[in-house]
């Protein structure tokens, strides 16, 4: 507010939409941070399936040895992105949604995709 803004001189009703205005601000940036993620989310897991295609995006690479997978694209902005990165959009659905239980179920299911990660995909 600027020098000039008294809340005892200006009526309730304008004070009471400026909280308003305020609320409806950090609203939208919580919706906008979790849209930006989710659309980040869908870039990375399709740009990762264009990389390996359906042989390593079904872990054929774990199974048969068929020659190695070539990484570029989107795995030079991190390694694993589909496991990594590629939650993004989990994150922003628990701002979108404003749930700590959102949040809590996102961050267990990212635990438990680098724990299938580190036990089973790499040895």
């Amino acid at each position: 507010m600027g020098k000039d803004y008294d809340f005892d001189e200006l009526p309730l009703e304008y004070n009471t939409w400026l909280l308003f205005r305020q609320a409806v601000d950090v609203i939208l940036i919580k919706w906008i941070g979790g849209i930006i993620l989710i659309l980040f989310n869908i870039w990375v897991k399709t740009e990762a399936h264009n990389v390996v295609k359906d042989y390593g995006w079904y872990w054929g690479d774990v199974f048969f040895q068929r020659g190695a997978l070539v990484f570029d694209g989107v795995f030079e902005l991190a390694p694993h992105p589909m496991y990594s990165v590629g939650y993004a959009g989990y994150y922003g659905l628990s701002l979108i949604a404003g749930s700590y239980a959102v949040l809590f179920v996102s961050l267990a299911g990212h635990a438990a995709q680098f724990a299938f990660l580190l036990f089973f995909e790499n040895p």
